[in-house]
């Protein structure tokens, strides 16, 4: 089956034709890209690990004179490069190129970069955590003996002098660590690099983006590959990496789906509702900077879904006449909730979570524990039989419920069960599982 193949054409190319074509594994990670302008031609290939962490890419360009046919004609000029990065845990920690090595430090716990040491020393180490990469593209050759033979023993050749240079640079390593140059990162609120400065306070690096990450204006000696919190822009495609999606920050937005679909959110392709406030450092989850401190991302801010879930109980609520306490909480995107089965077209306004679930795994203990009202606990008219199953239901966004303890109707069982109390308004934050489990009787 052949892999799978998108191609759009950017508007960040300063050529009036581009073409980008992408290929995809069977992961659904960038596996090959293809640039094409009126005369060039980049080719990249790109290599992850089995926590779909990039560990490599090569990049191929070709270049045509005025006077050539890009269609038809041989380049008249070539060239390659391969980079190698190393990863601690989900950030980035070095990258390894033909000629430098650039180190990346960043605040504890975060993506927001701290600094930046450049070492000279590189040519030949970078090659020696992965020796055989280059192999990795070859056709199956098990059925050709000779050629096997041929392979293995190119591998021992170039992975013995790859040892042997990594040897003699470990051996200088303390004499080459004067040469490192130490740049600083200057930060904005939410972790993107505005400016790099040396030990001397110069500016050696600075940048102004538009609203979505894309760089609008870039002045300095050295080149600064790191955007939004997480991303690393990739110069061959105009594309960030963004660990496990691309994102194109000239239409703000990632090119391939959310990993887990709609259940991220109805635009499967967003990148956060806001460039001022959010950020994703992983591809997966926008998260608000500084929420719950900042009270334009925290989703109870301007609501009291508390109150409603206390005027439906009461004197004036029969046969609910107790009113239990509830209070406003942030339940978190994917939470996974409950409510009792079967109901209306459109689920109650009363759910629970896993942990009352398996609390209370029979039908009669499950009611009773909610205060539920059903025909085998009262003879108000037109209460319903008692139900004995539970529609799974999961947020698709932060949302803000009231949260409350069971224990003011206890002519209905002996209560005990946290409920949360869901605004009509928000259930269009519910994503329907379609589960829907049996209680034991």
């Amino acid at each position: 089956m052949a892999p799978p193949v998108s191609s759009f054409w950017p508007t960040a190319w300063e050529s009036t034709w581009s073409d980008l074509a992408l290929v995809y594994d069977a992961e659904n990670r960038l596996s090959h890209t293809t640039r094409t302008e009126r005369q060039s031609r980049h080719r990249a290939r790109y290599f992850y690990d089995a926590f779909s962490r990039r560990i490599a890419k090569r990049v191929e360009e070709a270049h045509w004179s005025n006077r050539q046919d890009i269609t038809k004609d041989q380049p008249a000029r070539t060239s390659a490069a391969t980079t190698f990065f190393v990863w601690d845990g989900d950030t980035l920690a070095q990258e390894l190129g033909h000629d430098e090595t650039v180190t990346y430090l960043y605040e504890p716990d975060s993506f927001v970069p701290l600094a930046r040491i450049s070492s000279p020393t590189c040519r030949q180490a970078s090659a020696v955590y992965l020796p055989r990469i280059a192999q990795w593209d070859l056709p199956a050759t098990r059925h050709d003996v000779e050629l096997q033979a041929a392979i293995a023993q190119e591998q021992a050749d170039i992975e013995a002098h790859h040892v042997s240079a990594w040897q003699g640079i470990q051996a200088a390593a303390d004499g080459a660590a004067a040469h490192d140059r130490i740049t600083h990162y200057h930060c904005d609120h939410l972790g993107t690099p505005r400016e790099l400065t040396d030990a001397q306070g110069n500016v050696v690096w600075s940048g102004r983006y538009k609203a979505w990450g894309r760089l609008l204006y870039v002045e300095g000696e050295i080149e600064q590959p790191l955007r939004f919190q997480g991303q690393y822009e990739d110069q061959e495609t105009g594309l960030f990496y963004n660990r496990y999606r691309y994102y194109d920050s000239d239409v703000a937005r990632y090119v391939t789906q959310d990993p887990v679909g709609l259940l991220g959110g109805l635009n499967s392709y967003q990148y956060a509702p806001n460039p001022i406030l959010w950020i994703d450092p992983l591809g997966l989850a926008k998260n608000a900077k500084n929420c719950p401190k900042n009270p334009i991302c925290n989703a109870c801010t301007g609501r009291d879904p508390a109150s409603e879930a206390r005027n439906w109980q009461g004197p004036h609520n029969y046969p609910y006449l107790g009113q239990d306490i509830y209070t406003n909480v942030v339940v978190k995107k994917g939470t996974v909730l409950f409510t009792l089965y079967p109901h209306g077209p459109a689920p109650g306004n009363y759910f629970s979570k896993a942990d009352a679930v398996l609390a209370n795994g029979e039908a009669r203990k499950f009611n009773d524990a909610v205060q539920v009202a059903h025909a085998d606990n009262s003879k108000h008219k037109g209460v319903r039989p008692m139900r004995t199953k539970l529609h799974v239901y999961v947020l698709k966004e932060d949302t803000c419920m009231a949260e409350g303890i069971s224990r003011n109707n206890p002519n209905f069982g002996p209560g005990g069960a946290q409920q949360l109390f869901l605004e009509n308004r928000d259930k269009k934050n519910l994503f329907d599982t379609g589960k829907i489990i049996s209680l034991k009787k």
